[in-house]
């Protein structure tokens, strides 16, 4: 058998060179047990380690510690997830997609896009149900409000009337007041909404704390329908208690 010696590295052949020389690649490192060596007389190329006292006091061959991508998912893994993200993405979504872009990590984010659109929508849908609700209601609470209305001028219609009761009862004992013609009336009972307090009317009238409650505060107590509420309840309670006839002038 010869003493040169070809190996190979990377899949090229090296040398040839003496067998001390491979001895001294081998101490180095650069020479491993499972490195393919030949020389003259071998059938084929061998393994270094079969080389007598080539590696003889050396320690083991250490395996190179690999920096490439981590290792491929097994079918397996592979098989469950594209199964769970198929259950997740309707069928028609999902066989719009191309097949290149079937994989795991595609499937899941367009899971969660769709699960993204459907909150949105789920939440604009419940809004224009809600809006639409209230529209209907619109009536009824219109009816209400109208109900609410027509119950605070029949209020102050009434308090017109006792006041103009009252009114006509102090004219006809002081005989302050007086109002022979319903225009002098009508401008009787607006000064009286305006300045229920006034101390010329509670002069007339005697105790006049009940007059305080004539108008409320704020809000359509005081709107004009309550107004012209109070002015006919008023003239209605004069005129009831008047000892004489108002003239239309």
């Amino acid at each position: 058998m010869s003493d040169q010696y070809y190996y190979s590295v990377d899949g090229k052949r090296e040398g040839p060179i003496p067998f001390t020389a491979l001895r001294e690649l081998a101490t180095n490192g650069e020479l491993k047990r499972t490195t393919k060596v030949w020389c003259q007389g071998m059938k084929e190329w061998e393994r270094a380690g079969t080389l007598q006292k080539l590696f003889d006091d050396l320690p083991p061959d250490l395996e190179r510690i690999s920096e490439g991508p981590p290792p491929l998912p097994r079918d397996d893994e592979v098989s469950k997830s594209s199964s769970f993200m198929a259950k997740m993405v309707p069928q028609s979504l999902s066989s719009a997609i191309p097949s290149s872009c079937r994989n795991p990590r595609t499937l899941s984010l367009l899971a969660i896009l769709v699960g993204l659109t459907i909150a949105v929508s789920t939440i604009y849908v419940n809004k224009a149900v809600a809006h639409a609700k209230w529209v209907r209601g619109a009536p009824d609470r219109e009816a209400k409000a109208e109900e609410a209305r027509e119950e605070m001028r029949e209020t102050q219609k009434t308090r017109g009337r006792t006041a103009g009761q009252k009114f006509a009862q102090g004219a006809a004992v002081t005989g302050l007041l007086q109002a022979s013609t319903r225009t002098e009336l009508q401008t009787l009972a607006a000064s009286v909404w305006e300045r229920p307090s006034d101390r010329h009317f509670t002069t007339i009238v005697g105790d006049g704390q009940w007059i305080y409650q004539i108008r409320a505060t704020g809000g359509y107590w005081n709107s004009e329908a309550c107004r012209e509420a109070f002015i006919e309840g008023f003239e209605n309670g004069y005129v009831s208690y008047a000892r004489e006839p108002l003239r239309s002038y």
